[in-house]
């Protein structure tokens, strides 16, 4: 299995949508990339892809402000969820928090 995390790119808008319209939180459809974009235009948003062969199967965006890190999104497609890789996900953020010099991360 080739797994990695990546920064997102703005040519990824249209798969982050799709990883959140299909991870079965959202009872119905609606477009979900006027947010994605606004999240890429605020330059205090991060968004990081989580990529399974090639195919986007997560995302997680964290903002950081004033030593705090906050989640406002994380999300894996249905049929990979309780395989670990939300963990992971939070995992890495975390991790960037404190590079960043996080005091803290909240959701």
């Amino acid at each position: 299995m080739n797994l990695k995390i990546r920064k997102a790119r703005k040519e990824d808008l249209e798969e982050i949508s799709q990883v959140e319209m299909s991870s079965g939180y959202h009872k119905k459809k609606f477009d979900f990339v006027p947010i994605i974009i606004k999240l890429f235009k605020d330059k205090k948003e991060t968004i990081f892809i989580l990529v399974k062969n090639n195919i986007i199967i997560g995302y997680v965006n964290v903002k950081i402000s004033n030593k705090i890190g906050e989640i406002n999104f994380l999300s894996i497609v249905k049929k990979e969820q309780c395989k670990g890789f939300g963990l992971k996900l939070m995992k890495f953020i975390l991790n960037y928090a404190k590079k960043n010099k996080c005091e803290k991360v909240i959701l």
